[in-house]
């Protein structure tokens, strides 16, 4: 984790993870890089990156598949990225700041799975908020940075899905529904991921 914290304090380090930019930068100490955030005993989420972010690869492990499944990714040619909702996202970032094996900032698991989350119009506001919240705890931009940040993030507001509960779970439809949640992959591990949310503390 020690590569990862220290650029969760680069202010460009952002822009060029989450897209902002038109910067060519790489990140030669990131090529086959794994972010190892630990949920509990039985679960764990890895984010794979690579030098340029050109492809994102988040995987969820258990102690049983070590290996994990990638269960979301980003790039610009196919991407899949939703696949928590807002709650769930929160809850899940909570418990990995409070991790006993997660050594890095707190806000640091919420600010990098963020993107792969699909929020809901009536969650907007909320969801700028935390996110507002989280890059004030890194005390990296001030607030002209930091409100041209959130311009660029909140410019995906418009796309059009909504997350219905089907038989096998939680599932995103839509127009935008880029999602491997969906209600055709059978392989997706719906169970796995919603007990989990359930199991530190939220409801469904």
């Amino acid at each position: 984790m020690d590569i990862i914290n220290k650029l969760a304090y680069n202010k460009s380090f952002w822009s060029d993870y989450l897209w902002l930019t038109e910067v060519e930068r790489t990140y030669p100490e990131l090529e086959n890089y794994m972010v190892i955030m630990p949920v509990h005993d039985q679960m764990i989420f890895k984010l794979e990156l690579d030098e340029d972010f050109s492809l994102l690869s988040l995987l969820l492990a258990t102690k049983a598949d070590d290996e994990g499944l990638e269960i979301a990714w980003d790039d610009q040619a196919h991407p899949h990225p939703y696949v928590f909702r807002f709650e769930e996202l929160e809850r899940i970032s909570d418990a990995i700041g409070r991790h006993p094996d997660y050594r890095g900032p707190v806000a640091l698991p919420f600010l990098l799975l963020f993107r792969f989350t699909a929020v809901l119009p009536e969650e907007w506001d909320r969801f700028a908020q935390v996110v507002k919240e989280s890059f004030q705890s890194l005390y990296i931009f001030n607030e002209e940075e930091l409100a041209e940040l959130l311009a660029h993030i909140v410019r995906i507001k418009g796309l059009e899905f909504q997350w219905i509960q089907e038989e096998q779970g939680w599932v995103l439809v839509g127009e935008d529904a880029y999602s491997s949640r969906n209600r055709h992959n059978h392989e997706f591990p719906f169970a796995l991921l919603e007990n989990s949310g359930s199991s530190l503390g939220g409801s469904d």
